[in-house]
């Protein structure tokens, strides 16, 4: 899988995030994970983001979230009403 939405991920160390998040996934027995692979596997691998988070463990999303764009970074930050700092300090220290 290409990577395109994060910038600051190299491809091979993507591509082992990404096959390591769709294993755990792939067990899930949840109806919309279900419904995803019969209704879109093998064209997508992945499921959207809003199913993919309800498994994704803490250190995958911190790991997403460090490779963001700084713009994307600052935005989260807001939605907490934090500066960008905070934020991170937060989720790198859990």
């Amino acid at each position: 899988m290409e990577n395109t939405n994060l910038p600051f991920f190299e491809q091979e160390a993507f591509e082992v995030w990404i096959s390591e998040i769709c294993e755990e996934i792939a067990n899930v027995k949840d109806y919309a994970v279900t419904h995803f692979y019969e209704k879109y596997f093998p064209e997508h691998i992945m499921p959207p983001l809003w199913i993919a988070s309800e498994y994704m463990t803490f250190g995958k999303i911190v790991t997403m979230y460090r490779k963001l764009e700084k713009d994307l970074q600052n935005l989260i930050a807001e939605v907490f009403n934090v500066p960008t700092r905070v934020f991170k300090s937060w989720i790198l220290s859990s």
